[in-house]
């Protein structure tokens, strides 16, 4: 338990400073470009390698640790398959480099039909710009999964802090002479330093360049992991895809406050539950291979009553302080009072889903280690069709701010879905007098934050001095209350 806690504490701990940076980032691109067409292209522009990463990407991490968890003990046939991984993941990057760069301007219209013809043009030649980031981004993906099954979770997380810090630097420094164009390029250098820095690591550990086409039975089982996982990890993505696809026929501005917003709320999730499911994802691979069903019950259950505590009290504080924090965050430069405003608005309603975003993760997580793709398939369908329905309609009645409720009510239903089958298949069970105690003990800190936010700004208007107190103040009553009802024993 101890070397848990201790692995989620360096991840916590990495995410953290890798947020910090990355707030850094996003605080120094709105002072310098604002919420303008100019960040509309280079995020238009950006978002589009990253969405490519996330389609083929992200799930290799989740593929790699379940196949290489089942050649335990066999380090040729390890070696074996990690060759064959990165063989078929550098064919396919570079033909994705040469579509992205040769169809970038269609490409661009695709994504964002609805930007204006000289912003299509500058975003099209930002992605030509920033496309070998697929190349690096992609053996980063190998990279990763093989740290992470060697438990080597440090130079995984911590590897990535020198990326935000060169695009920072490229902000400050070169904007003034180069622009966007020297922010899009340093993206793509900040992209390849994470590789470099990996590399030496994931070469010890396991990783394999030799080029070698031939398939096996293990690279099926990869691939037949990995469909499922990338479907997975593009609900999310494409969900934002979609979100920008609508605001593109907005008000100028409306993808950047999205965007801003958006990024605000994942900080808790990506800092928290995806430390928390990083390192607890191998054990409870581990533990259902093994047999021992009944500790892997135990396991879960625990795991769902610890992120449903630690996210809620993150959520009261996230909703009631919405004004605040982008104050905080986004008020300076270029980024007006009317865009902070719509931000923090956005940022509201994006934090009323964190919770269920939290739990989501955890469920997919368990049906991977059950083998259960078929549901976690049908979810993701599911929800891409949700997501675009709700997203054109809520968009209509309601614009920017239906569009951004779009997401936290299809993650919520989709969420929903996976509990309902965990708990049918009897491999999560949380009892109703945890869940009162849980909407009772939520409710109250709830009432009191709002009240004491109220009250305090009688005495102070500092947004900082009130974020600190109210904070702190959810914390406590909420972690005081959670130990007095024994809201982890019950």
């Amino acid at each position: 338990m101890k070397k848990i806690i201790k692995y989620v504490g360096i991840i916590a701990l990495g995410n953290i400073l890798i947020k910090i940076l990355g707030f850094i980032r996003e605080v120094a691109i709105s002072y310098k470009f604002g919420a303008s067409p100019i960040t509309d292209a280079y995020l238009v522009a950006f978002t589009i390698p990253l969405i490519l990463f996330q389609f083929l990407g992200v799930g290799y991490a989740t593929s790699i640790i379940k196949v290489l968890s089942s050649l335990e003990g066999n380090i040729q046939e390890k070696k074996a398959f990690i060759s064959r991984v990165f063989s078929y993941t550098l064919i396919t990057s570079v033909v994705l480099l040469f579509l992205g760069f040769s169809f970038s301007r269609p490409i661009v219209r695709i994504f964002s039909p609805g930007l204006e013809p000289q912003t299509i043009e500058l975003a099209s030649e930002l992605l030509r710009l920033s496309m070998p980031m697929v190349i690096s981004s992609m053996i980063i993906a190998i990279s990763s999964g093989i740290l992470q099954y060697s438990n080597k979770f440090a130079i995984d997380v911590w590897s990535n802090l020198p990326n935000n810090l060169i695009i920072i630097i490229s902000i400050v420094c070169f904007s003034g002479v180069g622009g966007i164009y020297a922010v899009t390029l340093s993206t793509v250098i900040g992209s390849l330093t994470i590789l470099l820095i990996q590399l030496p690591f994931s070469l010890k550990y396991g990783l394999n360049l030799r080029l070698d086409f031939r398939v096996d039975e293990n690279l099926n089982k990869f691939v037949k992991i990995l469909i499922p996982a990338t479907l997975l990890s593009m609900v999310q993505m494409i969900g934002t895809l979609i979100n920008r696809f609508i605001a593109s026929f907005m008000e100028t501005g409306s993808i950047s406050i999205l965007y801003f917003a958006d990024r605000l709320y994942n900080l808790p999730y990506l800092v928290v539950v995806m430390a928390i499911t990083t390192v607890l994802f191998p054990k409870l691979v581990s533990l259902f291979n093994s047999g021992e069903l009944d500790k892997f019950k135990v396991y879960v259950a625990g795991l769902f009553k610890v992120i449903i505590i630690l996210m809620t009290s993150i959520a009261i504080v996230m909703f009631v302080l919405r004004q605040e924090l982008v104050e905080i965050v986004y008020q300076r430069g270029n980024f007006s009072k009317e865009a902070v405003s719509l931000t923090a608005t956005c940022f509201g309603i994006y934090s009323l889903g964190i919770i269920f975003l939290s739990l989501r993760e955890l469920f997919i997580k368990i049906y991977f280690c059950l083998n259960d793709t078929k549901i976690l398939l049908m979810n993701s369908l599911y929800m891409f069709l949700l997501n675009i329905t709700l997203g054109i309609i809520l968009s209509y009645f309601c614009g920017i701010y239906g569009l951004a409720a779009s997401t936290p009510l299809s993650v919520l239903i989709s969420s929903l879905y996976l509990y309902k089958h965990l708990k049918m298949s009897g491999h999560l069970n949380i009892n109703k007098a945890f869940l009162m105690k849980y909407f009772m003990i939520s409710c109250i800190t709830f009432i009191i934050a709002k009240i004491s936010l109220e009250y305090l700004y009688n005495y102070t208007d500092n947004a900082l001095l009130i974020v600190s107190i109210i904070s702190f103040m959810v914390i406590s009553i909420y972690g005081s209350l959670a130990w007095v009802f024994r809201l982890i024993n019950t």
